[in-house]
């Protein structure tokens, strides 16, 4: 099944996911927008995304 996405801070769709695990009691799916080269992570629970962390130069991962 191919999830798709919106990029956080584009907000174009991005298809593949670069890598998939588990975390505890989410379903973690980190993303690379080859638009905007923003890396960003979906926390998912339960098949629904619970929120999402994107990569922000100096501050690292930060919710978005």
């Amino acid at each position: 099944m191919i999830m798709m996405t919106k990029c956080p801070k584009c907000r174009k769709e991005v298809m593949k996911h670069r890598k998939i695990w588990k975390y505890g009691t989410f379903t973690v799916r980190a993303y690379f927008c080859p638009f905007c080269q923003t890396k960003f992570m979906d926390y998912e629970k339960q098949g629904r995304n619970s929120f999402t962390l994107r990569l922000e130069k100096g501050r690292g991962y930060v919710k978005a």
